[in-house]
């Protein structure tokens, strides 16, 4: 009875539970003093005392790469003419979320030359990469079934499951399929003045070197719409580098991949 004088609180302490099956049902108090020993029998025996380990999140610090900018470019030209005009990009900002003065600063900054739409490599403008990644960014996560960082561990995991799934383990599939979607991605720009295996080699070049090394190689290949494995990339470069300095030149690229389109090597 808290109202008469005198009486204690009990200690919070004392409803504490102890797993120790020595102290179990004994007040904080006395359990105390047996950590040492217990940590020091642990110890003997090799166990390891419990630590919380904070496992960061897979999307945390997720930067896109060349090659989804580069998807992420396609889907907008809703007709395919190679070209992004400013009502294309607007369509995309609203769908996710940005703000229409934000957008018509992006397309502006992008359009140096003011010519009135976007072509590939201003999309890729070295520049400006941060605001073009976080509308690619954007629009993966709303289109594209990009996790976000707030997406469960779970989330993440099936769609990393789902790319592994679409990635092409062998070359010769990597080949037919790479000259495939070239092939069908070419027929939507013939006669428009584009080669697509030049703006993409060039796009993914981010250094305008002319030269891919194998991240970039495979990177090329994610932009030609073909997800490879370490494995094929590894055998592309030895496949492409025909000087063997480590890298693939243009010229290698298409003169192996493509033969029937090796006048377009001239372009660099």
């Amino acid at each position: 009875d808290l109202s008469r004088p005198g009486t204690a609180l009990a200690s919070p302490q004392a409803n504490v539970v102890s797993f120790d099956s020595q102290t179990a049902g004994r007040p904080c108090s006395a359990v105390q003093p047996a950590w040492p020993a217990l940590a020091r029998r642990h110890r003997a025996h090799g166990v390891q005392p419990f630590t919380r380990r904070l496992v960061p999140h897979p999307m945390a610090g997720f930067r896109p790469s060349r090659a989804m900018a580069l998807q992420v470019y396609r889907e907008m030209d809703r007709d395919k003419d190679g070209r992004l005009i400013l009502s294309e990009v607007e369509n995309a900002a609203i769908a996710v979320g940005l703000p229409m003065e934000t957008t018509h600063r992006l397309f502006d900054a992008l359009d140096k030359d003011g010519k009135g739409y976007l072509v590939q490599n201003d999309w890729g403008s070295l520049e400006h990469r941060a605001a073009v990644d976080e509308f690619t960014v954007r629009y993966a996560r709303k289109f594209m079934g990009l996790p976000s960082i707030v997406s469960s561990h779970e989330d993440c995991a099936q769609y990393t499951a789902v790319q592994r799934l679409k990635t092409v383990r062998t070359l010769p599939a990597a080949i037919k399929y790479v000259r495939l979607n070239a092939t069908l991605m070419g027929s939507h720009t013939a006669g428009r003045g584009n080669d697509v295996i030049y703006d993409a080699f060039r796009f993914i070049d981010t250094n305008g070197s002319g030269e891919l090394d194998r991240s970039e190689l495979k990177d090329g290949f994610v932009a030609m719409g073909v997800d490879i494995s370490d494995d094929v990339a590894e055998e592309l470069m030895n496949l492409l580098d025909c000087d063997g300095n480590g890298t693939v030149e243009f010229h290698e690229f298409v003169d192996t991949l493509f033969p029937l389109a090796k006048g377009t090597s001239s372009m660099l």
